[in-house]
């Protein structure tokens, strides 16, 4: 995408209007060879075409605000008595959270229910979710007990999970399953018909380790890589992880600006903590009391995080920086700052 202008302004994780930036496009340029910088956004709109790369002029100057949703929707015609699948159309009935016009629908069986307009127009809705019910209590029931989907052999029936889109609420069939290495897990129907999910998570811990094996690897030290990248690609650690963001509330505790784009930094370097404890098995880090302490960890944005960026913990500190070297960096804490990249 070429080299950043000097006060490029980092987008992605920001609300413009309907738009939510979820990150970098590729950059348009015109015939005069005037460069645009561009940002793929997702309308809250859920449309076809609700995924749209646009500039960060219209973005910031507010003269994009949808994937032209709205203005459609400022400019629709009344529905009033019109039908769409078994929906009639009784009435308009204000808008929803996001700006959507509301029309208020009687469905043939009876109920009434509110369908924000676009959804009608373009089909997505054509009932009060009575269809689809029907259309799931029809479905020959087949038995996946003791059927095999890769490393998953099913058991039995688990609880079904009930599920709300914009077809209604209905109930999704779940199974519970064993994993050849042990675990016990519950997966939907349909992600085990089509192959989506094929074991507990180990299967995909086990081609991240297998990816990164081996001497020739840039990244392999002394055989440490697959045993670190097995930790770092586990459920328990992405709960970990997890746990650090709420606690701090999703935060960046460097610029206390909250969302965008987070890491979850080591304060005690993550290879330390491996190498003072002995760790060199799986079983060793799920028996590391320290590896899991979520005190050990702390909310940064990439911005202040990555190498990528001047003044970051680790553009500053390098890779392999201490715990002392952290706590020198954190105290330059601004607080005020902006995520300027």
């Amino acid at each position: 995408m070429g080299n950043l202008p000097h006060n490029f302004i980092d987008l992605t994780g920001k609300t413009f209007g309907r738009l939510y930036v979820v990150g970098r496009a590729k950059d348009r340029v015109s015939k005069a060879g005037n460069r645009s910088i561009m940002w793929a956004c997702m309308c809250s709109c859920g449309g076809p075409n609700s995924i749209k790369a646009v500039s960060s002029d219209s973005l910031r100057m507010g003269t994009t605000t949808s994937c032209g949703c709205f203005f459609y929707e400022s400019h629709v015609k009344d529905l009033t008595g019109q039908r769409f699948g078994r929906l009639t159309v009784l009435r308009q009935e204000g808008r929803n959270k996001q700006g959507h016009l509301k029309w208020i629908c009687r469905c043939d069986c009876g109920t009434e229910k509110a369908i924000v307009g676009a959804s009608l127009v373009k089909g997505a809705v054509v009932s009060c979710g009575c269809y689809h019910r029907e259309q799931a209590s029809t479905t020959e029931f087949e038995d996946l007990t003791n059927h095999t989907f890769g490393k998953l052999a099913v058991l039995g029936q688990a609880p079904s999970r009930v599920v709300h889109d914009k077809r209604g609420s209905y109930k999704k069939r779940v199974w519970r399953c064993a994993c050849e290495c042990g675990a016990i897990v519950e997966v939907p129907e349909n992600s085990l018909k089509t192959g989506h999910t094929n074991s507990c998570g180990c299967y995909r811990i086990e081609r991240v380790v297998e990816a990164v094996s081996g001497e020739k690897n840039h990244n392999w030290r002394d055989g440490a890589t697959p045993l670190r990248a097995m930790i770092r690609n586990s459920s328990k650690y992405n709960h970990w992880r997890n746990a650090v963001f709420e606690r701090d509330h999703y935060t960046c505790q460097f610029s206390k600006l909250r969302g965008g784009k987070l890491h979850v930094h080591h304060i005690k370097p993550f290879d330390a903590i491996l190498t003072e404890n002995g760790v060199a098995s799986w079983e060793a880090a799920l028996a590391c009391a320290e590896l899991w302490d979520i005190n050990n960890g702390i909310t940064l944005s990439i911005r202040w995080h990555s190498n990528r960026f001047d003044g970051s913990f680790h553009s500053i500190y390098g890779n392999w920086a201490t715990e002392t070297d952290f706590f020198e960096w954190f105290k330059t804490a601004p607080y005020s700052v902006s995520e300027v990249g």
